[in-house]
């Protein structure tokens, strides 16, 4: 019995890890979003040439972000 419930925290522990790394890698997504959002907006406004696709890359990354994210708030 004791080991069953070593393993099933074992189990435990590394879901909790591996939803605290999809956590982290939806924030450093974000991060580069909006760096890019930043990048897009200076070039428009100081070159005019923003960068191409930029809205459609966020909405496929906030997608990304909330898959992510999920987990985490579940937990």
């Amino acid at each position: 019995m004791t080991t069953a419930l070593l393993n099933n925290r074992s189990l435990i522990s590394r879901y909790e890890q591996a939803t605290m790394w999809l956590a982290l890698l939806g924030g450093v997504i974000m991060t580069a979003m909006a760096a890019m959002t930043v990048t897009s907006v200076a070039g428009r406004f100081f070159f005019s040439a923003p960068v191409t696709g930029d809205t459609e890359i966020v909405q496929m990354f906030t997608a990304v972000i909330v898959s992510f994210s999920l987990p985490y708030c579940q937990m």
